[in-house]
């Protein structure tokens, strides 16, 4: 069953029956064949929860589409070590008779015990004991705790279900066995996951992972007889799985499953049991992956076959190619997580040859059968259910062992890597087992190309009509297009982008069927980018390479893949490699820089970090996706290449190449990029010092891979007094994120008394207070050894002005959701702006904690970074040129030009070196680099121009993103032998569109030289529709083949912002005026602004269905309490533009106490990051409609001024001439002279009397009106101007502001203020100490308040204070 249970009893799952006979073949083989079998789908409320009974007549049964076959047990000291099942059997139906299976294995001898002093083993005469085995099980061949006690008679009594036969005790007892699986040790644990790279405990598929799931297996078995000679009276196994469906929630979901085997009749056998005909031997009962493939004639058991020809064929020659590896084509085994020990080898599962099958039948079956079996029984649960019994004689004799040419399980275990051209064949996912063990394609009824052309246009139609996309679940649809396009291979996407495709260029907002076919497109074309498989890569080269994309766009695409490829084999990164050199993205801006840096970041990924290839891609299925010795490969093949390119661009002093290629090798985190940087940080290459930065800042990823290496090279580089400070705070930001220990925190500490720079002992104190106080359980090792340092740090107070290295961190108290950010920001001597800025924000949700955003940026000089800037302006008085290296002197006369006059003197000036600089973006799940020198910055000219030209004609754009910030998927087998399936996800759509015209005077665009000739008018038209829609999408339950169907429950939450505006900017540059006009695009249309929804369901999904489960005819929201419903309408009264807020949410009703309390939950920073994340499930939605029918305002117009006294001067007098000025109880002279919007008399007395009566006086004004125009008309304006002097002790403060609202009503009526705060601080001589007796420090605070309809005759509020 699937359901949210500790939000409702609302399930959705499955119930099988069946009857299951089990014949004696001989003491070490069971005969087991299964019938009338039949299976009940269940869609309801179970007012006692998932185990509630339910009467058969509510129930619809169906016959089970089984084939019929028996299949046979062979028994090894009691526990199954062998099964024999038909090869015309199905991999789904083989692996539910294998959790039929898992209910005989009873290890009561302890056959496959572990080791321990702790062992307690029952024995004949003391039937009590506990102790670990290593079981093999349907779920996995993990560590199993046995719980063997006697069961006392009163349990039978009032339960006596656990014993049916209580007959078949034959003078024994009847004993009760408890097993309790642990899945954090197990040597075969079949499991699929991707995206949990930042689990901070727990195990992929163990018993928890993180705080957001919990998985439990529990076994009990009630047995009549002693634990040498027993019968089974009962048998049943119950899974949970308990989950936060969105990571963090205090209610959670649950999957659970139960086997149940119930002893119905013991007799005497009639017969021969009937035989397997066509054996295939099984050496464990280990679930076995099914084939996912879109063959429907194709096994599980085929694929295994053809994994050791077929897996390692690209690695293993590219290991002969890049170094001495072995060239076996075996498979590596799983990769054990860091720091914990290797498994030791399991059993196979493999197929025997139909030779030795039958002769092992053969030999078996000629034993003459003393009994047989017959059983009928139920299960309430998702589970198949069926009844056995068995009584088993364990044999002390040894037995000759049939294991004698079988390889290691981990090897024959796993599915063979995906081929690059081929879509990966994926187990447990339920677009690739979902029909019948195969992949959607398999069936005729998908036709997968023209299926998925189909979607992208049916989203394309949805986003026309944006109010509609959370009701048509548009998002919901591009998660699917994307599972769909994961299920293709190259040609087929091939096929989808030629059909598709349409230029960005040719689509416009004016033409509906323009714009569908573009949005068609750019959803194909980003879906394709979040697939992740290697036929996606293939099809996103073969778009680049026939120039379907190009630019940005196709940098953004590639940018993502780092954080959607799921299977980057060698085979996988090699042609990413070869794609990143060949001409077609080399030579495209953007996308060369894009294309380098995503690779590096996948290298990083899949094939340097053992912990993210460990907890982020599916290694339980194929082990490792790169072999071990693929860090060969990028020893000798990727660093070798990029340090090339880097020593080229040295060579030819290309400095944007340069900090390319040196973040590029620092995002792989090996630490033999040290080596490669190693000359250029010693000087033996001369670089400029900036360039040095830049390569110890790309350290950034090798200080968390392989931080001791990183402390070890990063503290030279910070011990070096000779080396820049920048440089070694750099070094010292990376030390503090590699977890350092005490020891070397305490000699930064102890640096601080004898460091010759503020800056370095700035950064070294703020950094060890901060880290002294972070939280949480991942950042205590490093608070406490901060803790260590903290109180030998200099006690010496250092200024904003000096650099510093923060960390903070938050947790969320009762609820799993915290935060970390970094933030350093370095500075150098020239300028007091930072030249370098970093921060990085990462959150931790459920225990799983990922970057979220990054924002860094370095320059070699502030000041030279701005200056040069300037320098492509024209300005009325020209500043000296400053000699910049690539700057091209102005032509003209210059009889006294420096270098002139440098020529004259003989004087040797210092060449200024270059301005370099480079910007880092994590954003829109992308990362992105840019670098920038000289150059250019002085090709913005260039630019301005050809941008004017484009605009003065109309320039229509469109930036269409579709992507998903986080993904994780979870699956593995249940008791019942079907697959659990978790998947959480973000879809978002993201689109700014519009067309854009301007034009200035002067004309920019014909401007010539080489500066831009600053314009003093600009006028500018715009139609700009902004579209943010994201959804945090989670569902859970499992897949039944048999039926192609999905039981799930799912939640869903929604987010959307549209804003359709058209704007008309007026700039008066010279007099630094704006005016604007906004309306809506549709002002007689309604429109949805803003939408907060969430969604809460159960359903019945076909999986065949290419259509969002919440749409299902079968699909059932689950109610919580009854509705509350809240409506009304806002800004009509006070601007005449009508907004209706409409909210029905089934919350508890609101508490005053619950929301002061959630808020005291938060800081700043985690109430916005967290602001939707609800602590409670329920169904809500909140909405915000533009209603242009109650609306009675067409237009809004801005207007803003600024304005000061710098040009003309103003000497006041010590003492005001006006005692009310001064502050004496009086009228307000700050009344102004006009109430009119814009006033130029209001803004010139406002300036003018700011800085009457201060002496030396500088004063600003600013102006601002707003006003709504229509059937009714409001304004609303405000004034404000502020005069001080550096040698005067008064200041003051004029402040205006006047509302006329749309509609007057009795609580909303027209209001005018006005505020004369005049202040006065004397200046106390601090350093002559007798002057400073004789000061008077009295402080004066004097303020007049008018306010009212009116403010002059209004209101009058006067306030003096005296300090």
């Amino acid at each position: 069953m699937a359901g949210l249970h500790q939000v409702s009893n609302q399930y959705s799952g499955v119930l099988i029956r069946g009857k299951l006979v089990a014949q004696l073949l001989n003491d070490k083989a069971l005969s087991v064949k299964v019938t009338k079998a039949e299976y009940a789908e269940v869609h309801a409320n179970l007012t006692s929860g998932w185990t509630t009974k339910i009467p058969d007549g509510k129930l619809h049964w169906q016959q089970l589409p089984l084939t019929g076959k028996p299949f046979e047990l062979k028994f090894k000291n009691g526990t199954i070590s062998r099964m024999v099942v038909d090869k015309s059997v199905p991999t789904w139906e083989e692996n539910w008779y294998k959790s039929i299976a898992t209910q005989f294995q009873i290890d009561t001898a302890a056959e496959n015990i572990i080791k321990s002093r702790r062992n307690t083993v029952p024995t004949v005469e003391i039937p009590m004991g506990a102790y670990k085995t290593m079981e093999d099980g349907v779920t996995g061949e993990c560590q199993t705790t046995y719980d063997v006690s006697p069961l006392p008679d009163y349990i039978l009594q009032y339960k006596p279900q656990l014993a049916p036969l209580p007959q078949l005790r034959a003078g024994g007892r009847f004993i009760e066995i408890v097993k309790t699986k642990n899945y954090e040790e197990c040597e075969q644990r079949p499991s699929y996951h991707f995206g949990i790279a930042g689990l901070n405990e727990g195990e992929p598929a163990g018993n928890s992972m993180g705080q957001f799931i919990a998985r439990s297996t529990i076994g009990r078995a009630i047995i009549s007889g002693n634990v040498k000679r027993y019968t089974i009276q009962s048998s049943v196994t119950t899974n949970k799985v308990i989950l936060a469906p969105h990571l963090f929630d205090q209610q959670k979901g649950i999957v659970a499953s139960m086997m149940n085997l119930t002893l119905e009749a013991v007799t005497s056998a009639s017969g021969s049991p009937q035989s397997v005909q066509q054996p295939r031997t099984i050496k464990d009962l280990v679930y076995e992956y099914n084939a996912a493939s879109n063959d429907p004639q194709q096994q599980g058991h085929d694929i295994g076959n053809d994994s050791d020809s077929s897996s390692s064929s690209s690695e293993s020659s590219e290991s002969s190619s890049s170094s001495s590896s072995s060239s076996s084509s075996s498979e590596e085994s799983v990769p054990a997580k860091p720091q914990q020990k290797k498994n030791r080898n399991r059993r196979a599962s493999s197929s025997s040859s139909s030779s030795e099958s039958n002769s092992t039948s053969s030999d078996e079956s000629s034993s003459s059968s003393s009994s047989s079996s017959s059983s009928s029984s139920s299960s309430s649960s998702s589970s198949s259910s069926s009844s056995s019994s068995s009584s088993l004689s364990e044999s002390d004799s040894s037995s000759s062992s049939s294991s004698s040419s079988s390889s290691s399980s981990s090897e024959e275990f796993l599915q063979p890597r995906p081929k690059l051209q081929s879509p990966p064949n994926s187990p447990l996912l339920p677009f690739f087992i979902g029909y019948q063990g195969h992949s959607i394609p398999a069936s005729n009824k998908i036709d997968i190309v023209k299926q998925v052309q189909e979607l992208a246009k049916d989203i394309a139609g949805d986003i026309q009509t944006p109010a509609a996309m959370t009701g048509e679940h548009t998002l919901t649809k591009f998660r699917i297009l994307v599972r769909a396009i994961r299920t293709m291979n190259a040609e087929q996407i091939k096929q989808v982008i030629k059909q598709l495709h349409f230029p960005a260029e040719k689509a416009s907002d004016r033409s509906s069927p323009d714009a569908k076919k573009y949005q068609a497109w750019a959803v194909t074309r980003d879906a394709i980018a979040q697939a992740g498989t290697g036929p996606a890569l293939v099809a996103l080269s073969y778009a680049v390479k026939e120039k379907l994309i190009s630019g940005h766009r196709a940098a953004n695409l590639f940018a993502a893949l780092p954080n959607t490829a799921r299977y980057p084999t060698i085979e996988y990164m090699n042609y990413f490699f070869d794609l990143i050199k060949s001409p077609e993205v080399m030579k495209q801006k953007y996308l060369n820089t894009s294309a380098i840096h995503s690779f590096t970041h996948l290298v990083r990924k899949a094939m340097v970090n053992n912990d993210t290839i460990h907890n982020r891609y599916p290694v339980h299925v194929y082990g490792r996706l790169s072999p071990k010795n693929a860090t060969v490969v990028v020893i000798n093949k990727y660093i070798p290449y990029l340090a090339q390119q880097l020593r080229r661009a040295v060579d030819e002093e290309d400095s944007p190449k340069i900090q390319v290629y040196a973040q590029a090798l620092g995002n792989m985190g090996h630490y033999k990029v040290l080596s490669v940087f190693e000359d250029y940080l010693e000087g033996k290459v001369n670089v400029t010092d900036y360039q040095r930065l830049v390569m110890v800042a790309a350290l950034h990823r090798m200080a968390m891979v392989y931080p001791k290496q990183a402390i070890a090279a990063l503290y030279k580089i910070y011990q070096n007094i000779g080396e820049t400070h920048e440089v070694r705070i750099v070094a010292l930001m990376h030390i503090m994120r590699a977890d350092p220990p005490a020891y070397i925190l305490q000699r930064l500490a102890a640096s601080t008394h004898f460091e010759p720079s503020n800056h370095v002992k700035s950064a070294v104190k703020s950094a060890i207070e901060t880290a002294a106080n972070l939280k949480g359980a991942e950042n205590q090792e490093l608070a406490q050894n901060a803790k260590a340092a903290v109180n030998m740090l200099n006690t010496k107070i250092y200024g904003m002005q000096y650099s510093k290295v923060h960390m903070r961190s938050y947790i969320v108290k009762e609820q799993a959701l915290a935060y970390k950010y970094d933030l350093t920001h370095v500075h150098s001597e020239d300028h007091v702006l930072p030249s370098t800025v970093q921060y990085i924000l990462r959150r931790t949700e459920g225990g799983l904690a990922r970057q979220i955003f990054k924002l860094a940026y370095m320059t070699s000089s502030v000041d030279d970074l701005l200056d040069l800037i300037y320098d492509q302006f024209e300005d009325d008085e020209p500043a000296p040129q400053k000699g910049h290296k690539s700057k091209q002197a102005k032509p003209g006369k210059q009889e006294w030009s420096l270098d002139k006059i440098e020529n004259m003197l003989n004087l040797e000036v210092d060449q200024q070196e270059q301005v370099e600089g480079n910007l880092q973006l994590n954003l829109f799940g992308t990362n992105r680099f840019f670098a920038w020198d000289n150059h250019s910055i002085e090709a913005l000219p260039q630019v301005a121009r050809h941008l004017a030209d484009s605009l003065r004609g109309g320039q229509p754009f469109n930036f269409t993103k579709w992507y998903s910030p986080q993904t994780v998927d979870i699956a593995f087998p249940l008791a019942t032998g079907f697959p659990f399936h978790y998947s959480y996800s973000k879809p978002t759509y993201l689109t700014i569109g519009g067309e854009v015209r301007a034009k200035s005077t002067p004309d920019l665009a014909k401007g010539k030289g080489d500066q831009i000739q600053i314009p003093d008018v600009v006028n500018a038209t715009a139609q700009i529709r902004m579209i943010y829609s994201t959804k945090s999408q989670a569902s859970l339950g499992f897949v039944t083949p048999f039926n192609h169907r999905r039981y799930l429950a799912g939640l869903d939450q929604n987010v959307h912002i549209h804003i359709p505006i058209s704007a008309k900017l007026d700039v008066d540059v010279e007099n630094s005026k704006v005016w604007a006009k906004v309306q809506p695009i549709q002002p007689n249309k309604q429109q949805k602004l803003l939408e907060y929804s969430t969604l809460v369901f159960t359903t019945k999904h076909d999986i065949l269905d290419l259509s969002p489960p919440a749409d299902d005819d079968d699909a059932e929201e689950i109610h919580v309490r009854p509705v509350q419903r809240f409506a009304f309408t806002v800004g009509q009264q006070s601007t005449g533009f009508a907004f209706d807020l409409k909210a029905n949410t089934e919350k508890r009703p609101y508490d005053l106490a619950a929301t002061i309390q959630r808020i005291q939950r938060h800081d700043i920073v985690s109430a916005v990051l967290y602001a939707a994340h609800e602590p409670d499930i329920a169904n809500t939605n909140f909405t915000v409609v533009y209603n242009p029918n109650k609306s009675t305002a067409k237009q809004a117009k801005f207007i803003f001024t600024y304005d000061d006294d710098d040009d003309t001067t103003s000497v006041g007098k010590p003492t005001s001439h006006n005692k009310h000025m001064r502050g004496s109880q009086g009228p307000n002279e700050a009344y102004p002279v006009s109430t009119a919007p814009d006033s130029y008399e209001r803004q010139q007395q406002y300036l003018d009397r700011a800085g009457e009566g201060i002496q030396d006086s500088s004063a600003q004004m600013v102006d601002i009106a707003l006003q709504f125009d229509g059937e009714t008309h409001a304004e609303y304006m405000a004034t404000a101007a502020w005069a001080s002097s550096p040698v005067s002790q008064t200041s003051r403060l004029l402040l205006f502001f006047a509302s006329e609202p749309a509609q007057k009503s009795h609580s909303l009526r027209p209001l005018q203020l006005t505020l004369n705060l005049t202040t006065e601080f004397p200046s106390v001589p601090l350093i002559n100490y007798k002057k400073a007796l004789r000061a008077d420090p009295t402080s004066h605070v004097y303020a007049h308040l008018n306010f009212g309809e009116n403010a002059q005759p209004g209101a009058y509020v006067y306030l003096e204070v005296i300090v």
